[in-house]
């Protein structure tokens, strides 16, 4: 099995990317340092934004790929999606 050479530099730059902010992230310091203030954003989300959360949590990873499994399986007139 030959490594595709690109595809791994690019893996690399990804996480290495990925790492540098995390590690910046890490750094900076919390106005308040509550971590109810940031796991809650501060009980003040807009309505726009909750609903777009919660439309990403109910369409995971694991509906798309089931929305994917039936399509094939059975095709677009068995498929359940909004």
């Amino acid at each position: 099995m030959a490594i595709h050479i690109p595809g791994l530099i690019g893996i690399i730059i990804f996480y290495l990317l990925i790492l540098v902010i995390g590690l910046i992230a890490g750094r900076k310091k919390n106005k308040t340092g509550d971590t109810d203030e940031l796991l809650l954003a501060g009980r003040n989300l807009g309505f726009f934004v909750a609903v777009m959360t919660y439309t990403a949590t109910l369409v995971g990873g694991a509906y798309i790929n089931g929305t994917a499994e039936v399509m094939g399986r059975d095709g677009l007139i068995w498929c359940v999606a909004p």
